[in-house]
């Protein structure tokens, strides 16, 4: 048992290490700014933003890890920027509220 706790531990600090790389944090920052900006739309969901943006992540050559992070940040930015618009109830209520 106590191999296979090493053994997480060791996986989960590669894990750490891999995302702290200089590359990896720019494409954290910009995936997560371009997915909140993006989620932020209407009719353009997170899937959709991820499937748009792998032919460019992989244009890039990039390493697949990096590739990952970037998409995995922009499906989580969409995922947070859906929630600056309002909901349907809302804007159906203030438009019917005068009639």
């Amino acid at each position: 048992m106590a191999a296979a706790d090493m053994s997480f531990l060791a996986g989960l600090m590669q894990g750490v290490q891999t995302s702290v790389i200089p590359l990896n944090l720019g494409l954290i920052v910009l995936g997560a700014l371009f997915g909140t900006l993006v989620g932020a739309l209407p009719g353009i969901r997170a899937i959709h933003a991820v499937a748009l943006m792998t032919p460019i992540a992989y244009a890039l050559k990039l390493p697949v890890e990096s590739v990952l992070i970037f998409l995995l940040t922009i499906y989580h930015g969409c995922t947070y920027g859906d929630r600056f618009r309002p909901s349907r109830r809302i804007a159906t209520s203030a438009i019917f509220r005068h009639f």
